[in-house]
């Protein structure tokens, strides 16, 4: 009985020692001046509904009715990345055009060089926010 009590009680402390490191990482999209912010988003649809992000001086961007500039066999994708200049948030939202059930989009925040959030939805109209 004190075996199985132990494997509890180590597996618990394993959860919320990682669920502990998951939250802090979510507080690393913030960049300092100087910073390399690099934004990746990749769909399976080339066409994106609406995408918003922070660029280098921190000023919020907006578009409607984007296409991915880039092609692989399998998705489409864009990437950007600007040095900060005064911008102290990294983060990036995007709406997929796809109507269908296997619609998908992810995105990815990276900030010198450390992946800092990755979020993937499917679905009609998928959308996600890193």
């Amino acid at each position: 009985m004190t075996r199985i009590v132990r494997a509890v009680v180590a597996s618990t402390a394993v959860v919320a020692a990682a669920l502990s490191a998951g939250a802090g990482a979510a507080q690393a999209d913030y960049a300092a001046n100087g910073d390399q912010m690099h934004y990746v988003l990749r769909s399976n649809v080339k066409g994106i509904d609406y995408l918003s992000w922070y660029d280098g001086r921190g000023v919020h961007q907006t578009r409607s009715d984007q296409l991915f500039k880039h092609e692989t066999p399998k998705w489409w994708f864009a990437k950007w990345t600007y040095t900060s200049r005064g911008a102290n948030y990294a983060a990036i939202s995007a709406s997929s055009e796809g109507k269908s059930n296997s619609t998908w989009i992810e995105c990815e925040v990276w900030v010198n060089g450390v992946k800092v959030e990755h979020e993937a939805s499917q679905g009609p109209y998928a959308s996600v926010y890193c």
